[in-house]
């Protein structure tokens, strides 16, 4: 399977794209289409596909190709392409970025944690939470106080 994906010819390239659509287009749940990713590829194909994507965001944002490198380290070939990539072959991309986003702030606020209050930062009932196994006899003794009284 180390075929080229330039040597392609047009119609197979088509084809395979394609298929690759359809797939993901099927995948309505998040954490399916999250499986069939991680499945698919490996860590540092996503790590370039997210950053690309991240790279895509930030121009959207009207960032700069200098504001960028600064942050990301990239080539001034890789700015062109994603800027031309936006441009010409994803005009839509804004709107699916913005839906994505909005998606992302629902599960922010339906899944925020309440943090617990476990007192100062060095205070005793913080470094018995922190180091359960450090204070288990502590803890034992103290339990069993309470009970006797």
């Amino acid at each position: 399977m180390s075929k080229n994906f330039q040597k392609l010819h047009h119609r197979e390239q088509k084809m395979l794209l394609d298929t690759l659509k359809h797939i993901e287009g099927k995948m309505s749940d998040p954490a399916l289409s999250n499986t069939f990713l991680n499945s698919l590829l490996t860590e540092k194909e996503r790590f370039a596909i997210a950053r690309r994507l991240l790279i895509a965001s930030m121009i959207q944002r009207g960032d700069t190709y200098r504001a960028i490198n600064e942050k990301l380290s990239i080539s001034p070939n890789t700015f062109t392409t994603i800027k031309k990539w936006l441009e010409e072959e994803l005009p839509d991309y804004q709107t699916a970025l913005e839906h994505t986003e909005k998606a992302a702030c629902k599960r922010a606020i339906s899944h925020t944690p309440q943090k617990k209050d476990y007192g100062a930062p060095f205070s005793m009932q913080r470094l018995k939470h922190s180091y359960p196994a450090h204070f288990l006899l502590f803890t034992l003794a103290e339990t069993l106080f309470t009970k006797m009284k």
